[in-house]
């Protein structure tokens, strides 16, 4: 008797587990999801090229980050705090989307540099007695350092990009 009844205990205690762990995945908002996940940048796998970039986050493959390059936002982008790379003729915007489940979440504006040997996000700007002040926010970061390319230069992660502009961008919480 005392066994069954330790059965049972055990089975009540795994059902628990399981339950719990399924509340947390069917409750927790999927932009916290996101903020979860993409400060891992190396558990996100490239899973289609092309015009169309998708990359997925292993083990939770609904999570994914969507990037249609067929289709710009702005061609021919201009912004003064753009370091004057070699081709400053073929930059252009593209919004990046996050995704869960097949679920609109949000999107950034990324920008293609350098003839396309970059990719990066757009920073947000703030005017302090008619100057402006560019920035990047800790979503905008963790993005960059999953999906970034970095333009010919000596930057090798978004906090180096960004020290390196004709107007540096400031990094707001990392």
């Amino acid at each position: 008797m005392e066994i069954i009844s330790l059965i049972f205990g055990i089975l009540g205690l795994v059902a628990t587990l399981f339950g719990t762990a399924l509340a947390f995945v069917t409750y927790v908002s999927p932009m916290t999801r996101f903020n979860w996940y993409l400060k891992n940048p190396r558990n996100w796998k490239k899973a289609r090229a092309d015009y169309l970039q998708i990359f997925q986050y292993e083990g939770q493959p609904g999570f994914q980050i969507v990037s249609n390059h067929g289709e710009a936002e702005v061609e021919h982008f201009q912004d003064e705090w753009i370091y004057n790379y070699p081709d400053m003729t073929h930059n252009s915007s593209y919004f990046v989307e996050l995704h869960a489940n097949g679920v609109f979440i949000c999107r950034e504006l990324f920008v293609t540099l350098d003839g396309g040997r970059g990719f990066i996000p757009v920073p947000n700007v703030d005017y302090v007695e008619d100057k402006a002040i560019y920035s990047y926010n800790s979503l905008q970061v963790m993005l960059a350092r999953v999906i970034s390319t970095f333009p010919r230069g000596k930057a090798a992660s978004i906090e180096e990009f960004a020290a390196e502009q004709k107007i540096p961008i400031q990094i707001n919480g990392k």
